[in-house]
């Protein structure tokens, strides 16, 4: 038998028989139907790799809410830059 190789996918032996699971950030972990390269199986891979590249697109700068985790870390990835700026332009240095 082949042995396919596919992203986000775990395999693991139970119950007398292999499982196969979709896990990745921002989506359910989710056990796929079928065996590894038949129709069914390729077909619900597909559906869930299409929602967890929807679930992680990052949150564009414009719609991050104040007071989130999100808006902590834009903060934080623009301070040295800030700081540099303000280090380098410093007319009294």
């Amino acid at each position: 038998m082949m042995r396919i190789k596919l992203p986000f996918v775990n395999s693991y032996w139970r119950y007398g028989r292999w499982h196969y699971q979709f896990r990745r950030k921002g989506v359910a972990k989710t056990t796929l139907k079928g065996r590894p390269g038949s129709t069914k199986f390729m077909v619900h891979y597909a559906e869930l790799l299409a929602q967890s590249e929807e679930a992680a697109k990052p949150v564009p700068v414009g719609q991050v809410k104040p007071g989130t985790i999100d808006a902590v870390i834009l903060a934080y990835a623009r301070a040295p830059a800030q700081l540099f700026a303000l280090w380098f332009y410093n007319p009294t240095r």
